[in-house]
This record gives structure tokens, C-alpha cells and sequence, in this order.
């Protein structure tokens, strides 16, 4: 069953696996680091911020997908504006996961390479790292779940 959103785009671009982001505990780490973190499982990557609604309303799918698929790694982006700001949300989040701050915000390589424009913004990796879906934002847990089971 292909859902049709499965990525032409297969791979990010070097300079968006250069970028530099920030773990919670201060250290800077670059995406192809994070990734690499991951390898051998599925990679869903949420894109999201604390002034988005839409990325709190949508985080209560996320947690119903956790549930339904332990064994992927969650890696949650947040494009904030404010380090401070997002270090406090994320003092109030009762997602689990591991979270970094794009600093570039949404100007940056990263963001560019994957033509960010809205959030909240879902990406799937497959456990080689190839790219699967650029945009899953807009699938059910159904969905994303039947994606992750072809791939």
C-alpha cells in the first residue's frame, strides 16, 4: 500500500547534516550526529515550536503513535525562537523523546533542505537513515503506522 508521500527526496543535504542544533543539556550536536545516534530504527523526527497551536494539539497523535510503536526513536526539532523559551516548554511537555533547538530557526540549512515552511512538520528515517517521507504531517496514526510497516 504506498500512501503517496513517500519522499522522492531520499537523502538530506550535507549542509543540512553540518547543521548544529542544541541537546537539552547545552552541548552542541549536528543532525548527521543525531542521526547517527538512531541508526539501526525508524526516525520520527516532529518539527514543532511553543507558539505553534497546531504542534500541541497534533502532539496528543504522537503520543498514541509512542504507544503504538515503541521500537522507533523520537527525535523532536524545535524551531523556537528563543533557547530560553524553549528549555522552559520543555520543562511542561510530558512527551518522551530526545529533544534539540534549532538555533538557525527556520532560515537555517537544515530547514531549507526540507523546504520548511509550517509546522508542525513530520519527517520519517528509515534504520539505514535514508529518507522516507518528507512530510507525514498530514497522516493518521493509521497511516504513519502502515508507512512505517511497507518500508
Amino acid at each position: 500500500m504506498s500512501l503517496g508521500i513517500v519522499s522522492a527526496q531520499t537523502s538530506f543535504t550535507q549542509a543540512a547534516l553540518n547543521e548544529e542544533m542544541v541537546a537539552q543539556d547545552d552541548s552542541k550536536i549536528t543532525f548527521e550526529e543525531i542521526l547517527a545516534q538512531e541508526r539501526g530504527k525508524y526516525v520520527f523526527i516532529d518539527i514543532w515550536s511553543s507558539w505553534c497551536g497546531s504542534c500541541y494539539i497534533k502532539l496528543s497523535e504522537v503520543k498514541k503513535l509512542q504507544q503504538l510503536r515503541p521500537d522507533v526513536s523520537y527525535v523532536f526539532l524545535s524551531v523556537e525562537g528563543s533557547q530560553i523559551r524553549w528549555q522552559q516548554t520543555l520543562e511542561k511537555l510530558t512527551v518522551t523523546g530526545k529533544h534539540y533547538y534549532v538555533a538557525s530557526y527556520l532560515q537555517g540549512d537544515f530547514a531549507k533542505s526540507i523546504l520548511l515552511k509550517q509546522i508542525p512538520r513530520y519527517l520519517i528515517v528509515d534504520p539505514t537513515g535514508k529518507l522516507v517521507s518528507l512530510d507525514a504531517s498530514n497522516l493518521s496514526i493509521n497511516q504513519i503506522n502502515a508507512l512505517l510497516n511497507e518500508n
